[in-house]
């Protein structure tokens, strides 16, 4: 078996393709394209026969399938992790539950991915890279410290699974039809799931409005990558947004508060790429007015969602009263880091949390006192796990978005680069690291917004 990929060509990702065989690969995502989202869509309304988690359950086993197959077909596999990657809040509440699928089932597709693709990621150049390289071996070295090493390997999979995402992105990156087509697939999984989940939602079982939220978001962040190519090449714009407003319906009716500010920053970037003032204008009354006509179908969660909002500024109630105890976790968080500044090492915060929210539960609000519990932000998390060194290595990598959207401003690709590190920045308020579509999002605006990475257009080949 050869590794893919030996020249030392050069790639540019804002020219369109330039040989014969680019062309001949920009039919082939067109091509497939359609047929894609023509599928997504049968799923879904098969589901309303089926119902909900038995299309789910297809689409997650089409998806998988294909990444697989993606080994030897670039544009299928990248069509598949799309469509895993939306759906990945899910399935880990509805089928990644025992018995063949686990929880980690997608992350194994991506481990055994990077390592076939190993010799390409050791020739990564991009920005990025050296700064996610650098937080995984400080999340490596910190594993000995320990109290609970396998949740501290768990957590370094979900991290370290994004090159596994970006080698896909690498494989399709001279097929800007490709590009179009992800945010296509993406956004037409999270906005017809989302009708089906919200027709079937009262024989559902419940899940975690800030993990749900990551379902449209996902979708939302598909449509953000693929935007750009969409209005340079005059294609599929209005579909696009329309898929992002109705994506938008979704997120505030989950009502998850952080979910919705992610979400305001992806749809504030579609809207500033669109050039034209009149036409940015246009389409912002015609999205507000979709916006609108759907979530009155819905009145009572859309009021439950506002309501929700406003909690979060009621200063009639405590901190983790409005914060539904995330408060108490920060404060927590910080405790274990001034006490450990070098950290307590990658996994360890479950259980220093419920050693200190005992030690200290006169200064708490009583939320979860003694029991272990995740941190549920990013940036709190890797505070009190990895201290220092982790923080700064974190805030480097969710920073080097903007900074490289800054200095490939010529190439317009401020935007994209100043969106990606708003949210993640943002969203490590809110959430840890296992969710897929963050790490989609950063592969993605990885790919785009590099020009340096030392790759080739061979194929992987097997013998």
């Amino acid at each position: 078996m050869r590794a893919f990929l030996s020249s030392e060509t050069t790639w540019d990702l804002v020219e369109e393709p330039s040989d014969w065989q680019d062309f001949e690969e920009a039919e082939v995502s067109d091509q497939w394209g359609p047929y894609f989202v023509g599928g997504v869509l049968s799923i879904w309304l098969a589901g309303t026969v089926i119902g909900f988690n038995a299309a789910l359950a297809v689409l997650v086993a089409l998806g998988l399938g294909l990444a697989l197959i993606g080994v030897f077909r670039p544009v299928i596999g990248i069509y598949g992790v799309t469509i895993v990657c939306t759906v990945d809040s899910l399935m880990r509440t509805y089928l990644m539950t025992g018995g063949l699928l686990r929880w980690n089932t997608f992350n194994y597709v991506l481990l055994l991915v990077m390592l076939v693709a190993f010799p390409l990621i050791l020739r990564l150049r991009d920005y990025q890279s050296g700064w996610l390289r650098a937080f995984l071996l400080i999340l490596t070295v910190e594993l000995y410290m320990s109290p609970l090493m396998m949740q501290g390997i768990n957590h370094l999979l979900n991290i370290a699974i994004v090159i596994g995402l970006q080698v896909y992105f690498l494989r399709v990156v001279g097929d800007k039809n490709a590009l179009l087509w992800i945010g296509m697939i993406s956004g037409t999984v999270a906005a017809a799931g989302g009708a089906l989940y919200f027709m079937q939602r009262g024989g559902l079982a419940r899940i975690d409005e800030n993990a749900f939220s990551y379902f449209p978001l996902t979708g939302i962040f598909g449509i953000c990558l693929a935007f750009q190519t969409a209005v340079r090449q005059s294609r599929l714009v209005k579909t696009l947004m329309a898929l992002a407003v109705v994506c938008a319906v979704w997120l505030l009716l989950i009502g998850s508060r952080g979910g919705m500010l992610v979400g305001s920053i992806c749809l504030a970037y579609l809207l500033l790429i669109i050039p034209g003032q009149s036409r940015k204008l246009v389409i912002a009354c015609a999205g507000f007015t979709v916006f609108l006509a759907i979530s009155a179908q819905f009145e009572e969660m859309r009021e439950r969602a506002f309501g929700r909002v406003e909690k979060l500024f009621d200063t009639d109630r405590s901190a983790a009263a409005r914060t539904s105890g995330r408060s108490d976790l920060m404060l927590g968080a910080w405790w274990i880091f001034c006490d450990h500044p070098q950290g307590v090492g990658t996994g360890g915060f479950p259980r220093q949390w419920a050693i200190i929210s005992r030690d200290r539960s006169n200064e708490l609000s009583g939320y979860k006192i003694g029991v272990e519990q995740t941190c549920h932000s990013g940036w709190m998390k890797t505070l009190a796990e990895n201290g220092i060194p982790g923080t700064i290595l974190l805030l480097g990598y969710v920073t080097s978005f903007a900074i490289v959207g800054w200095v490939r401003k010529h190439d317009s690709l401020l935007l994209i680069g100043l969106m990606t590190s708003l949210c993640l920045a943002l969203a490590f308020v809110s959430t840890e690291f296992a969710g897929k579509g963050l790490w989609f999002l950063a592969a993605g605006a990885t790919t785009l917004l590099d020009n340096r990475t030392d790759v080739g257009d061979e194929e992987w080949e097997f013998e």
